[in-house]
């Protein structure tokens, strides 16, 4: 359904059961769930779908071995059973991939596997496969491209990997299937009081200008790390925030079909090496920032660190002039009672589901891994509070199939045979300006295709060609060449330093 029909649909009632606030990957989760049920939803996302951290994860589906180590269990047990079901519901957009992680010492190598041996165990029936350790000689025929010096072996395991801005438009498709109503570029101005207690939201169609309100009994703040934003003034601050870099380098740096997790960079942090959409992915760093970023860019330091780490396990180290694209990403991490010194890498990914004093609802924290869990919580939360009628069935998404773009959607349309960019034909951008609610330029070079994402110059190439046939789709984005600056932040600033001095 296009963004005119969904927005007819939603100035057309000024009634729903349930509101949602944020289009990322928890209010999209929770939009499919109340759905599902049989709720009147609406779902209103300031910008574009998954635009905020969600379309900027590390592209894992992964419990998190590290949080393992840190004592997260309950958390790493949900998500290792929650990434086979991502896997399940949308195969298209999620598989399972194997990784390897080098081992220098007898002692790393049986630390490793008895942590991957509890990963496994945690993950019970819904393992993606078992580890395992191949010793030196044979790790190097199977990682031709891993650092040969000092290798002991390396130790294999099993995660998942996913497109996370195309899951965001498949649950988005999902939703509105079901009979939810979502608009992006839709910002929530104020909430809607009565009594002390919210009735629903005031909304603002940022395509026109025009001001709607829509009451709702039940209203559900999941703005991720704009959270606070939404609520009292004087309510105390829930989360804090942390930022997350990657490089992407062309897949000759690492032509394998399976990954590499690097477990301790010099100052103890996780780095992945990722073979995705052709293209490789490096990172993440994790860097505190002092405030939630719309638009956040990874900075020298950050690049210089992701480098100089990930020369010390490749063969053929990339340098900044081999870097295609860099981008980040900001977390939020719920607030906890912890001591100001403590690094964010050590703040665990769990979420938080609470009611303010107004009635408000508000989640926080959590990752995409665990987004369909916390949307089923989320629900539980509002029934249990009243917030919601009680006269329904419960129906589970844990078996709901998302629905997926197909190719044979847009092959029909004019300009199939026309490639702007490979895997993007002209035709598919006039699908994305029909049915998937693109109405910038950004929206079909960063989310709707990932070209952004790998390959900024490309992008900015053909930003021009994209702008041309949005426009014969009756959709002008008056900023569009504001791309061309925003795809600056996407490159790397200085393309000819060759040494690399760790963050």
């Amino acid at each position: 359904m296009n963004r005119e029909t969904q927005r007819l649909a939603a100035t057309a009632r000024s009634s729903w059961d349930l509101i949602v606030v944020g289009g990322g990957a928890t209010g999209l989760g929770v939009a499919v769930q109340a759905s599902l049920l049989g709720y009147q939803v609406l779902l209103l996302e300031a910008g574009d779908w998954a635009s905020g951290t969600s379309s900027r994860s590390t592209k894992l589906l992964h419990g998190g071995v590290r949080y393992l180590a840190q004592g997260h269990l309950g958390l790493v047990r949900d998500a290792l059973h929650e990434r086979q079901t991502v896997i399940q519901n949308a195969p298209a957009l999620a598989h399972p991939l194997q990784f390897v992680l080098p081992t220098y010492s007898k002692w790393d190598q049986a630390r490793y596997r008895l942590g991957l041996w509890a990963y496994e165990r945690l993950a019970g029936d819904r393992s993606l496969g078992r580890s395992g350790w191949m010793k030196a000689a044979l790790a190097r025929q199977h990682s031709p491209r891993l650092a040969p010096a000092g290798l002991q072996g390396v130790v294999t395991y099993w995660d998942g990997q996913f497109d996370d801005a195309g899951l965001a438009l498949a649950l988005m498709r999902t939703a509105t299937r079901q009979g939810a109503v979502a608009l992006n570029y839709a910002p929530v101005q104020t909430l809607l009081m009565r009594d002390g207690r919210v009735q629903g939201v005031r909304w603002r169609d940022a395509l026109s200008g025009e001001e709607h309100d829509a009451c709702a009994p039940c209203v559900v703040n999941a703005a991720g790390g704009w959270v606070d934003d939404l609520r009292s003034p004087d309510s105390p601050r829930s989360v804090t925030w942390s930022r997350g870099a990657h490089a992407v380098v062309g897949a000759e740096f690492w032509p394998h079909a399976h990954g590499m997790i690097i477990p301790r960079t010099r100052d103890g942090r996780v780095l992945f090496v990722l073979p995705w959409q052709g293209h490789v992915v490096l990172g993440t760093t994790d860097t505190p920032v002092e405030s939630m970023e719309a638009h956040p860019a990874a900075s020298q330091q950050e690049l210089d660190f992701i480098l100089s780490e990930v020369s010390r396990y490749v063969q053929r180290p990339p340098t900044h002039a081999d870097v295609t694209s860099v981008w980040a990403g900001v977390r939020s991490l719920v607030q906890v009672q912890a001591a100001a010194s403590t690094p964010t890498r050590n703040l665990g990914r769990e979420h938080a589901i609470w009611q303010d004093p107004t009635g408000l609802v508000c989640v926080a924290g959590g990752k995409w891994t665990t987004y369909r869990l916390m949307a089923e919580q989320v629900v539980h939360v509002c029934q249990q509070a009243a917030l919601l009628r009680h006269d329904v069935t419960w129906a589970s998404t844990q078996t709901t199939a998302l629905d997926v773009a197909q190719p044979g959607d847009w092959h029909s349309l004019p300009g199939s045979d026309r490639d702007i960019l490979p895997g993007m034909s002209e035709a598919y951008v006039r699908w994305c300006v029909r049915e998937s609610a693109a109405c910038t330029v950004e929206d079909v070079l960063a989310r709707r295709s990932r070209w952004l994402l790998l390959d900024a110059r490309r992008a900015q190439a053909v930003a021009a060609d994209v702008a041309q046939v949005m426009r014969d789709e009756g959709v002008d984005d008056p900023d569009w060449q504001s791309f061309m600056h925003r795809a600056a932040d996407y490159l790397p600033r200085s393309a000819s330093r060759e040494n690399h001095q760790p963050a």
